[in-house]
């Protein structure tokens, strides 16, 4: 981060996005000790905050994924597997391409560029 965007955040009162001048330690200390921990999706904070967001849009059930990249592969999955196709095409600059390692771990490339998951 350049030293004029140092200066314009550290002017600033409020953020919109938590990606203010808070540092870890004081982050954390405003986590109440009535806070129950996730446990790999078993019960406490996380299932709490998937439970109010179902309510609000009026859905049986959210889930929590902590990255868009996350988010992503779990929409083209559950939409593959609804149409019973395990293949998905990325166009050459996206972004989940580039970084092939990844995004595609455990995955096989065709011939034609053609990434599949494995079966089974």
């Amino acid at each position: 981060m350049d030293d004029e965007t140092r200066l314009r955040r550290a002017a600033c009162s409020e953020f919109l996005i938590g990606d203010g001048l808070v540092h870890p330690g004081d982050l954390l200390a405003t986590i109440g000790q009535d806070v129950i921990p996730d446990v790999y999706g078993d019960g406490g904070i996380v299932t709490d905050l998937e439970q109010h967001i179902a309510e609000l849009l009026g859905k049986p059930a959210a889930v929590f994924l902590p990255s868009g990249t996350m988010a992503q592969g779990a929409t083209l999955r559950v939409h593959a597997d609804n149409r019973g196709q395990r293949t998905v095409l990325w166009h050459p600059f996206c972004h989940l391409d580039q970084h092939e390692n990844q995004a595609h771990a455990g995955c096989t490339r065709s011939s034609a560029g053609r990434w599949a998951a494995p079966t089974g």
